[in-house]
């Protein structure tokens, strides 16, 4: 494919895609969580176990791990179970 034959709209329209599959990528999961979820979390203070969740920030999420107690989580340690 040659950029310079290709037409401003068609340009245009190429950005669009490229940009909606970067977005598709980057967020993979971390989109779909909704609170009440059951989750696990990559970290040794809870291993083995799963977790719902409570409630999503901007960059963090907080994880209700009954008897351990509520933890403030990031996004990225978060796993779906």
């Amino acid at each position: 494919m040659d950029l310079s034959t290709l037409t401003q709209k068609e340009l245009r329209d190429l950005r669009t895609r490229i940009n909606n599959e970067i977005e598709l990528r980057a967020y993979g999961t971390i989109n779909t969580l909704k609170p009440g979820m059951s989750i696990k979390v990559d970290h040794y203070k809870v291993a083995g176990l799963t977790g719902r969740l409570v409630k999503i920030n901007r960059t963090k999420c907080k994880v209700d791990f009954g008897t351990k107690g509520i933890f403030n989580v990031p996004k990225t340690m978060i796993e779906v179970a």
